[in-house]
């Protein structure tokens, strides 16, 4: 495979594993996040259509927008999931605009350190476990490759 390769295994395993601690970590502290009470302001599926050589497609995205105040002063947020990313797709999309309706009262926990860092929903998100899986496998693949060589 060459002299390069068991590197390449074990550079990428690192990142993946230091990106799934810190997520990780992340997710633990928002745990203990303070919450106030915020209002959804805005809260629809967004669709957007494409053409390619493979022909029309749709694809969905949530688009929620909440404000809420933290010591009087005004924020406003759109982070459902803390470390998710866009809600996509028409189910997850539909079901997280069905959760957070235009004009609904909800929790929003927010960093002490920073209030404009806020979601509804906090905690250790999924892709958490596939970066924390990921990483050491890639760095035993890259040994057992140093090594076979």
């Amino acid at each position: 495979m060459g002299t390069i390769a068991p590197y390449g295994f074990i550079f990428v395993g690192s990142i993946l594993l230091i990106l799934g601690i810190n997520l990780l970590w992340k997710g633990i502290r928002s745990k203990n996040w303070p919450k106030v009470k915020g209002t959804i302001r805005r809260s629809e599926v967004d669709v957007f259509h494409t053409l390619d050589e493979e022909g029309a497609s749709q694809d969905f995205s949530a688009d929620i927008y909440y404000e809420y105040a933290v010591e009087g002063q005004s924020y406003g947020g759109t982070t459902v999931k803390l470390n998710y990313g866009e809600i996509k797709g028409r189910g997850d999309s539909s079901r997280a605009i069905d959760k957070y309706p235009q004009g609904s009262t909800v929790d929003v926990y927010y960093d002490p350190e920073d209030p404009n860092r806020a979601a509804l929903e906090p905690g250790i998100p999924l892709s958490t476990i596939v970066f924390l899986l990921l990483g050491p496998l890639f760095i035993l693949i890259g040994g057992a490759i140093f090594l076979g060589t």
